[in-house]
């Protein structure tokens, strides 16, 4: 599922069904191209499937990338909260078990342009709020979406998913 529109942000990507196809965690990843998150979402499903990925709260993945992207597990609060990051997969995983709440989920965090995470010092920050930080409880400053923003070729982070 992809929610928003890149050029102008917010924007993210989300999976429905790995849940209950896999039995492994939702995946969120925010600030990328519709394209950039389906072929991220189709590595994790054929990774996860194969038993070559196992997500890990603060894993590097893919090994080897020359900008680290790093799998973060999202806090309880964000999973059914009111911005809504992760809708129709609640929505089938009531449909589907008759219950709503169990529901996990690992947000992708990509780095900037200059490979640094948003908890790192140094993070640019005009890309802060494009991401928000789901792995921090709700009510925590850094965990919001921040307004929608012009995409300059300096802000364009996909390169990353290819």
């Amino acid at each position: 599922m992809y929610v928003g529109d890149y050029r102008t942000g917010p924007a993210w990507g989300y999976t429905i069904g790995f849940d209950e196809t896999l039995n492994q965690p939702e995946v969120i990843v925010f600030d990328v191209p519709s394209r950039s998150a389906a072929v991220l979402f189709e590595k994790v499903f054929k990774e996860l499937r194969a038993g070559l990925l196992i997500l890990e709260d603060g894993m590097i993945w893919p090994p080897g990338e020359p900008h680290a992207c790093v799998w973060r597990k999202v806090h309880p609060s964000h999973i059914d909260c009111e911005e809504g990051w992760f809708t129709l997969a609640l929505h089938r995983r009531a449909r589907v078990t008759g219950k709503r709440f169990g529901l996990e989920a690992f947000q992708f965090v990509l780095s900037d342009n200059d490979g640094r995470l948003p908890w790192e010092v140094g993070y640019d920050e005009a890309l802060r709020a494009l991401q928000p930080a789901l792995y921090l409880p709700h009510d925590a400053p850094a965990a919001t979406c921040g307004e929608a923003r012009p995409v300059t070729p300096d802000a364009d982070r996909a390169g990353q998913l290819r």
